[in-house]
């Protein structure tokens, strides 16, 4: 848990600290904007939790690996002008246009299918046989 951050003019900040697994995906969906900062190469589940869910997300860039990969992720370089002028921009569309609802990740986005690994998989170990 994590203090609350005063944002002026009456706004807040407001950590909620670690939920349990159903309250997370309540809280999630229940959210217009999430900033979500990840240190690891690959985006995480909140930026796409929050994405699907209909949310405009904002997270960092990491060596190219998460622009374009949902149309309500904004991943830019984690720097405080980059990610607050992106934290404003994800506050007008969700304001302006609201929350997009449902919203999937698109067929490949992060990789072919479950079918075609697992006959590339299969093709493999029967040439390695």
């Amino acid at each position: 848990m994590h203090r609350d951050v005063d944002l002026g003019h009456g706004l807040k900040l407001e950590s909620v600290g670690t939920l349990p697994w159903d309250a997370y995906f309540r809280f999630i969906a229940s959210r217009n904007v999430v900033l979500s900062l990840q240190l690891s190469p690959h985006p995480s589940h909140p930026p796409f939790d929050g994405a699907i869910s209909g949310a405009q997300v904002v997270t960092n860039e990491f060596a190219g690996t998460r622009a374009h990969l949902h149309p309500n992720i904004a991943a830019v370089p984690a720097d405080p002008v980059s990610l607050g002028e992106a934290v404003a921009e994800a506050v007008r569309r969700a304001a302006g246009a609201g929350p997009t609802g449902y919203l999937d990740l698109a067929p490949g986005t992060l990789g072919g299918s479950l079918d075609d690994a697992v006959a590339h998989l299969a093709h493999d170990l029967e040439k390695d046989a």
